[in-house]
């Protein structure tokens, strides 16, 4: 396939006309299938070329604007010098066909893909041509400043050899306005001066000798007007091209009154131009001007069908997917349900056991109670004893030993009984604390876990660890309203501590999430210094504590935000 669009283009390139387009057409397909878009418009260019060269207009079209549509316009890589190309023949078939607007419009892009592909010279002249367009238009004025911008654009390229078609352009406006002859003079002698050097021109350039023949003419110099009139005529010249020479002579002879040659020229006049070719080549471009409408509005119709089906493909995909989001939605909120439940289930239990606790520590307190009574009682009886024995005169050291020795022993059995009963007591209370920090860590949870789940705190954490970053304001704002959501008691006794700034309360709640100093600065665009002046102030308005340091700890034990 290669090697067939090479050939082709070799032939193009070398005006050689392509006379099949039936290589060019499994070409196409080929590349529509597996080649890149660059290759895929170079095909369908090239098959728009074979049915040019065929004079099949409307299908050298078709094809040309196959090529534009396969064209990416996106990609650095996309072949702006070929698709250029594609929509300067485009406009060299709409001017055949007399459709002018379209050829405007081709010419226009040409020029400007021209110009993306550093092709200045191929972009001036397409810019150029237009001005034939808006001529046959009737809009001179138009033409004319294309003309002269174009001539100023070659001439900073220094190539004022390529302004040769553009005087000559301004030539032909300018015949038909007396009153510029002194502009068409300028031209006429610029032209021979830098083109033609006053030698005699070759059969395709004698137009020259009509225009100037009309400035002498408006100079009323007929002999003059008359002889450059005369030198337009050639050898093998169809009828058509004779009416500039007989336009001329008849004009000139017209201003000198001889009936005669008016006579003779008039009706030759009228042969160049036969009425009924103007009105025959009216009608075919008619005809194939409709016949192209059809095939493109064909072509869009069957596009807007793949469109449409595409839509509808499309839509069946999205509902598939929103279904699905639904049923993931609803799974999820199940999970959600029941996780929340099993917490809540895990929280009583908590609390049952706290509670079991409490009452266990109450009766060993009870127990040890009634250990120290009976001790004492039992201390008081053995002395009511000894002075019973002292009293009856029994021996009083044989009586104090076995006091002193049954005293020991007991003292021994309370101090045993009392260190068991101590440490079942402080087991007790260890246990009860440890079910109090849990039940305080699970209130602190209930607040900070959802706080610092908030996109906008994952955010500013984002922005926290990228150090050139600094933390737009809509997100401060947003952070502030969420943390006084969550922790409304923090952000009100901030706004009605004396002293505190609104700065001062943007620090508390970046140090409230627990990020280090050196991301407090970047974040807020602050200083070290700044910073750890406003930790302090803030320290001591809500705490009474004159330091820096300790206000993150300060923080989360008065509000209950359990870092995470």
């Amino acid at each position: 396939m290669a090697q067939i669009i090479a050939e082709a283009d070799s032939l193009n390139r070398n005006y050689i006309p392509l006379t099949s387009d039936s290589l060019l057409l499994e070409a196409c397909q080929y590349y529509d299938r597996f080649g890149s878009p660059n290759e895929r418009m170079k095909a369908h260019y090239l098959l728009g070329c074979v049915y040019r060269d065929l004079g099949e207009a409307p299908r050298a079209i078709e094809s040309y604007q196959d090529a534009v549509a396969c064209a990416d316009t996106t990609d650095a890589e996309c072949d702006f010098q070929k698709l250029g190309c594609v929509y300067s023949q485009m406009g060299i078939i709409y001017h055949k066909l007399l459709l002018l607007s379209e050829e405007i419009e081709s010419r226009r892009l040409a020029s400007h893909f021209f110009f993306v592909a550093k092709d200045t010279i191929g972009a001036i002249y397409e810019y150029r041509v237009t001005a034939g367009a808006y001529i046959l238009m009737n809009k001179s004025d138009s033409a004319e400043v294309i003309l002269k911008r174009a001539i100023n654009l070659y001439n900073t390229l220094n190539r004022s050899k390529e302004s040769v078609a553009s005087y000559i352009m301004l030539m032909h406006i300018y015949v038909n306005l007396p009153e510029r002859i002194q502009e068409l003079k300028t031209l006429i002698d610029k032209y021979e001066s830098d083109f033609c050097n006053h030698r005699e021109l070759p059969s395709s350039k004698r137009q020259y000798y009509y225009y100037k023949g009309k400035y002498f003419e408006f100079a009323n110099q007929l002999d003059s007007a008359e002889f450059y009139y005369r030198k337009i005529y050639r050898s093998n010249m169809k009828p058509v091209q004779k009416d500039p020479m007989y336009r001329g002579l008849l004009s000139v002879f017209q201003t000198r009154h001889q009936s005669d040659s008016i006579a003779k020229y008039a009706k030759l006049l009228c042969e160049a131009n036969d009425s009924s070719i103007a009105i025959k080549d009216q009608d075919l471009t008619a005809q194939v001007a409709a016949s192209y409408n059809y095939a493109h509005y064909q072509k869009q119709s069957l596009d807007s069908e793949k469109k449409a089906n595409n839509r509808l493909q499309l839509s069946i995909v999205l509902l598939i997917l929103a279904f699905a989001a639904t049923v993931l939605a609803a799974f999820f909120r199940y999970r959600y349900v029941v996780s929340q439940k099993e917490k809540q289930r895990t929280l009583e239990k908590l609390m049952a056991n706290h509670a079991q606790a409490l009452n266990l520590y109450e009766e060993k307190l009870q127990q040890l109670q009634a250990l120290d009574e009976n001790h004492q009682e039992t201390i008081d009886l053995i002395c009511q004893e000894l002075e019973k024995v002292q009293k009856e005169n029994v021996s009083v050291k044989l009586a104090n030993a076995k006091s002193r020795q049954l005293i020991e022993k007991l003292n021994s059995q309370y101090e045993e009984k009392k260190q068991q009963l101590t440490s079942e007591l402080n087991s007790q209370i260890d246990k009860v604390e440890q079910l109090e920090r849990q039940l305080r860590l699970n209130e602190y949870k209930k607040n900070s876990i959802p706080f610092m789940n908030l996109g906008i705190v994952q955010r500013v954490k984002i922005y926290a660890e990228n150090s050139s970053k600094q933390l737009p304001t809509a997100d401060l704002q947003l952070l502030i309203e969420a943390t006084k959501d969550c922790f409304p008691d923090l952000i009100s006794d901030l706004n009605e501590a004396p002293g505190l700034s609104t700065l001062a309360t943007n620090v508390c709640v970046l140090v409230f999430m627990n990020l280090p100093s050196k991301s407090i600065t970047h974040l807020l665009n602050l200083s070290s210094q700044q910073v750890a002046n406003l930790k302090r102030d803030i320290n001591l308005a809500l705490f009474n504590d004159d330091t820096a340091t300790s206000l993150h700890n300060n923080l989360t034990s008065r509000y209950k935000l359990f870092s995470v």
